[in-house]
């Protein structure tokens, strides 16, 4: 059995599965009832699975969208070959990981800014505007879903306590070779080309040696990309993320 995005943190090796906190609202736990001594009265308090998100979680109890400090990573991180569903706007266009994803209950993706309260046609970021961001968007699912795209990227997305240099993928459909792009910053990996100082050249094969800040420790989290390319396009790959406590100090 092939267990893929799952929401189970370091649960599984697997397409899309995750390391990270997967960042849901409330976990169910035991309560003691009163008596932290004695475990055999205690009550299980079912948890709220939904998904923290920045630009809104539903809350069932209230009949309300709930702003959260935080987004999860499983939002817009689902298997991209899956129909959305009911997912509210706005979706990202592309459907969440967890419970609730593909539901009009999937927590709401985050862009960076407020929502638009107006829903238009084509605005898959809810900016109020359907512009090249929609499409980039739009097009970043696609290529997903074909398979063009970088997949399966270890150290795994969003992964904590790294201690390995070493960058490893699996290549996606065609690719030939690949342009490897790192840093310690989100924007300057994301909107990175060939010109960029985070852009680490191309190669042959699937993997990568990085090499740590020497400059006051090296601890710290990483960004990466990867643009796989052949004879006539480059398909642009998503940014992962890393936090690594390799040597730090």
């Amino acid at each position: 059995m092939e267990i893929t995005y799952s929401t189970v943190q370091n649960g599984w090796p697997g397409v899309g599965n995750l390391a990270a906190d997967p960042c849901f609202v409330d976990l169910g736990h035991w309560d003691p009832n009163g008596t932290p001594d004695d475990a055999h009265d205690d009550i299980w308090v079912n948890g709220d699975y939904h998904l923290k998100s920045q630009a809104g979680h539903w809350d069932a109890a209230c009949g309300q969208w709930i702003l959260d400090g935080v987004t999860s990573h499983c939002i817009d991180a689902g298997d991209p070959t899956a129909l959305l569903g009911a997912e509210s706007f706005p979706n990202g266009g592309r459907i969440n990981m967890g419970a609730y994803g593909g539901t009009a209950e999937a927590s709401l993706s985050f862009f960076g800014g407020p929502l638009c309260q107006t829903i238009m046609a084509g605005d898959i970021n809810g900016d109020c505007r359907v512009d090249m961001a929609d499409f980039a968007l739009m097009a970043a699912n696609w290529m997903a879903a074909i398979g063009f795209q970088a997949t399966e990227p270890f150290p795994p997305d969003g992964a904590t306590g790294v201690e390995s240099w070493t960058l490893t993928w699996t290549p996606g459909h065609g690719a030939l070779s690949h342009d490897v792009y790192f840093g310690s910053n989100l924007e300057s990996v994301r909107d990175a080309g060939r010109d960029s100082p985070t852009y680490k050249g191309n190669v042959r094969y699937p993997f990568y040696r990085w090499w740590p800040n020497y400059g006051g420790g090296w601890g710290g989290e990483y960004y990466w990309r990867i643009d796989e390319v052949n004879h006539t396009t480059t398909t642009r790959g998503t940014v992962w993320q890393f936090w690594c406590d390799f040597g730090h100090r």
